[in-house]
């Protein structure tokens, strides 16, 4: 008898995790970091034509993963140029966000540098200042973004940053989303300074969406894009 409830009590305490054994997994290839599930909908935003076909034609021959480009967010100047763009990864059983460089050289090939996870662990509720002594490694920033979020999300972006006193920001992608008490939300986002309009960074801003409406945004990460080239 005490086998047979032992067994019961594995079955529910199984059919309440989403199965059991799997939740890990899920957890761990889904991104979902403390609660935080990237698998949210989200549209590509405009990469000029001529840089689509550099990375069209760079990730030809890529079989890891499906790496579907949601935005160009920054170059590099070297015997050629290196570009790098948000993408999301996907493969059978993964989903993920991912940082990609692509070299075009000189003699216009192109092909993939690197692809590197982006880890939402490091960025969300942390804060780290872009302080313009900091380098990226000669990367710039790409800054004609155009912000094209679900309206509703970028309704509560625009709360959240509208009294911001030192950063002009632009959402780029919703990265994450968690449920709490109300709703926090991670999003990519292209800082431009208020004090040097000419300093430029790629964010990534917590966000938190209150039962009342109202929304704060919590904290403020810079992207070191030099930590993702190599």
């Amino acid at each position: 008898m005490k086998k047979i409830v032992i067994r019961i009590m594995l079955i529910v305490t199984c059919l309440l995790l989403t199965g059991c054994g799997k939740q890990d997994n899920v957890i761990e290839e889904r991104n979902i970091v403390g609660g935080w599930d990237i698998d949210v909908p989200i549209k590509q935003l405009v990469i000029p034509d001529n840089i689509k076909d550099v990375f069209d034609r760079a990730t030809s021959n890529y079989d890891k993963m499906t790496l579907t480009p949601i935005s160009l967010i920054g170059k590099q100047i070297v015997a050629g140029t290196n570009y790098m763009f948000l993408c999301k990864g996907e493969d059978s059983k993964t989903t993920k966000w991912v940082l990609v460089t692509i070299y075009l050289d000189p003699s216009n090939n192109a092909e993939i540098k690197n692809v590197k996870y982006l880890n939402l662990n490091k960025y969300v509720n942390v804060d780290s200042e872009y302080n313009y002594t900091q380098t990226i490694g000669g990367w710039s920033v790409y800054k004609d973004i155009v912000p094209n979020i679900d309206t509703n999300i970028e309704e509560v972006f625009n709360k959240a940053t509208a009294d911001n006193e030192k950063y002009y920001y632009v959402p780029i992608a919703l990265l994450g989303e968690q449920i709490v008490a109300g709703t926090n939300y991670a999003v990519l986002a292209l800082g431009q300074s208020l004090e040097n309009p000419d300093i430029y960074s790629i964010n990534i801003l917590t966000i938190y969406s209150k039962l009342d409406g109202t929304a704060e945004l919590t904290s403020s990460s810079y992207i070191p894009l030099g930590q993702y080239s190599n």
